[in-house]
């Protein structure tokens, strides 16, 4: 943790660093857990098992590879109080857009050939 918090603090207000920088800081035998379902963060997850306690290391790594925030928490749905969009949500999302921008394209097209008539429509 503290050359992680070192690192970070080295990199200034860019607030992040390299994944493969923190491969380079880890120390000891851990267990690895990777969750890939976001849709754009990837948590990683590292427990070392101390004589009285396991210890927790969570990772919110982007698509570029870089760690941009941790914390020590065991579980939980947010990392650093970072929640994560989920690749369901983010489909879901864009297929709402896409249809809003189609119904908008059609009244556009409609509205257009009403002007072009010369006919006056309420809105």
């Amino acid at each position: 943790m503290k050359g992680l918090e070192a690192a970070l603090e080295q990199v200034g207000e860019v607030g992040e660093i390299p994944f493969q920088q923190f491969q380079t800081l880890k120390v000891g035998n851990s267990s690895e857990e990777i969750d890939e379902s976001g849709a754009i963060l990837k948590v990683f997850h590292y427990r070392w098992k101390g004589v009285f306690k396991t210890y927790n290391l969570r990772l919110l790594v982007d698509k570029g590879d870089m760690v941009i925030a941790f914390d020590e928490r065991a579980e939980g749905n947010t990392v650093s109080n970072i929640k994560r969009l989920s690749k369901k949500n983010l489909d879901n999302f864009m297929q709402q857009v896409k249809t809003d921008n189609n119904a908008n394209d059609a009244g556009s097209r409609a509205d257009s050939k009403t002007e072009a008539s010369g006919e006056t429509s309420e809105k």
